[in-house]
């Protein structure tokens, strides 16, 4: 039976229901798909099997809504490179201000539809040239000529010869522009982790948890239908080797960075205690646990979800080139299916791989396991190379800043650190952001909880957390800002901010976002 997990009604299909409507006394809860991540933020997994169309309804104008304005400067710099939302929605209003190179004037702007117009129309005079700049938005500009003309042609004689140029871009000048994350946004927080716990709730209940056991998260009481924040967020640091280096270094190591994680498992204790957490990361940057259960009765319980944010495009390749033994790596590496193959000749296989190629689509959603075997790798000679005393001998070697963040940490616990990566080269990934290693203080090594470690350094000093949020979000705009000119940063910003920082977050805009009283997460 299909429940809504919100108000428990049984959900039918809505062509059924309207076929055969003398069925039914009254209108049912129907099936809908449902964004699990929400899908202005690039959410790709959506089940029909959720929520009802009326609750899916509810939620979006209660907590999607809020929760996705908290990220609209982020898939508003990175939507030119998106894959394409499966639904159109409006541009977003964000607001920001624009900072003149030559005279450090800053202008408050609003950015729509990627145009960067002043939030108070302004003009400039070229006396040289003749032209009287308008900065405006374009509903504003025309409007405002009759004021500037008013004003300055009793200040100039030959006003008639003046040209009248509008400037609805501001990004188009010699400045720098930044947008603001979550400044103006009332009661950030708590709209943030209604979020959250929304997606965690959607996650759990696709997975099979019965909604009764996300008393954390839902709160189906009587007269109560509604998603709930009950002080269980949790926000994510790393503390285990593998994390540290992943996490320091994520856009060069993680393939198809940015992308969104989500991990439902439990976590037990010798005292028969069992805990349903879920882990959210967003973005590669925004991450989180969020608890569901403090004494979960249910199965044990590890489904992960991972995806691209970010559209792929399958590489230019010419098939013919390639010498006839490598085809198989072509075969092996995009999973063509070769039973297909019904040829005899080396001229009739190129043919076959040259057709399948063609037919790929590559899909968001990418296996993490292989994902961690290959990051894994990566550290493993990262750090092997940074033993080697000189660099300058592999010039070319990649993955530079990987290998100077091993040089560079000095308190790498190696037993800790080749134990982690054990488990990730052998696939055994139950340990991702669930268990670490550490030293148990006699040259041996133990297994922690990783969020109940985070939770006790919380308890003693929230600062390096914050601090590690805030450099998540350095992270995401670096790489933002380094993607080729062509690409996203070059059409938003018209060649102006391509090396520019372009989304301004202090230490007190990131509080807003990053305190959560972990004081009451049991």
């Amino acid at each position: 039976m299909n429940l809504c997990y919100l108000c428990g009604r049984e959900m039918f299909d809505e062509k059924v229901y309207l076929k055969d409507k003398d069925k039914f006394s009254e209108e049912p809860a129907l099936k809908h798909k449902e964004h699990i991540i929400q899908n202005a933020l690039i959410g790709r997994l959506k089940p029909n099997n959720i929520l009802c169309k009326a609750c899916g309804n509810k939620l979006n104008d209660t907590i999607d809504i809020n929760f996705v304005n908290i990220f609209a400067s982020i898939t508003e710099i990175l939507q030119k490179k998106n894959v394409q939302k499966e639904r159109k929605n409006n541009s977003p209003e964000l607001k920001g201000h624009f900072l003149n190179k030559e005279t450090q004037e800053k202008i408050n702007i609003i950015i729509k539809d990627l145009k960067a117009s002043p939030v108070k129309p302004y003009y400039k005079v070229d006396y040289e040239n003749k032209i009287i700049k308008i900065y405006a938005n374009e509903s504003i500009a025309k409007n405002y000529k009759n004021k500037v003309v008013s004003e300055v042609k009793n200040q100039i004689n030959d006003i008639q010869l003046y040209e009248i140029k509008y400037i609805t871009d501001i990004s188009s000048e010699n400045g720098s522009l930044f947008l603001y994350f979550t400044e103006g946004i009332d009661n950030c927080n708590e709209k943030l982790c209604l979020g959250l716990n929304k997606i965690a709730t959607g996650f759990a209940y696709h997975h099979g948890v019965r909604r009764t056991d996300l008393v954390r998260s839902l709160d189906i009481t009587q007269d109560n239908e509604k998603i709930i924040y009950s002080k269980n967020v949790i926000p994510f640091f790393p503390i285990g080797c593998f994390d540290i280096f992943l996490e320091l270094n994520r856009p060069e190591l993680e393939s198809y960075y940015p992308t969104h994680t989500l991990i439902l498992f439990t976590q037990k204790y010798t005292n028969d205690k069992k805990l349903l957490y879920c882990y959210i990361d967003l973005f590669s940057t925004f991450q989180f646990y969020v608890l569901l259960n403090e004494n979960y009765e249910g199965d044990d319980i590890h489904k992960e979800y991972y995806q691209t944010v970010l559209g792929q495009e399958l590489p230019e390749i010419e098939i013919r080139k390639i010498r006839p033994k490598f085809l198989n790596v072509i075969i092996e590496n995009f999973k063509i299916d070769r039973s297909k193959y019904k040829g005899s000749s080396t001229n009739d296989l190129y043919d076959f791989v040259e057709e399948e190629y063609k037919k790929i689509q590559l899909k968001s959603q990418i296996n993490i396991d292989d994902i961690l075997v290959n990051i894994a790798n990566d550290l493993m000679i990262c750090y092997s190379v940074s033993q080697v005393s000189k660099l300058s001998s592999l010039p070319n070697f990649p993955l530079k800043d990987v290998i100077n963040s091993f040089r560079n940490f000095k308190s790498l616990h190696l037993q800790c650190f080749l134990s982690e990566i054990k488990h990730y080269l052998d696939k055994n990934n139950y340990i991702f952001r669930r268990y670490f290693y550490d030293d148990d203080g006699n040259d041996e090594v133990e297994i922690l909880s990783t969020p109940d470690e985070i939770i006790a350094s919380y308890k003693k000093n929230e600062l390096p957390i914050k601090a590690y949020g805030y450099r998540k979000f350095q992270q995401l705009q670096s790489f933002a800002n380094s993607t080729p000119k062509e690409d996203i940063l070059h059409t938003l910003y018209q060649k102006k901010l391509y090396s520019q920082p372009i989304i301004e977050v202090s230490e007190k805009h990131f509080e807003q976002v990053d305190i959560i009283d972990t004081n009451e997460c049991f």
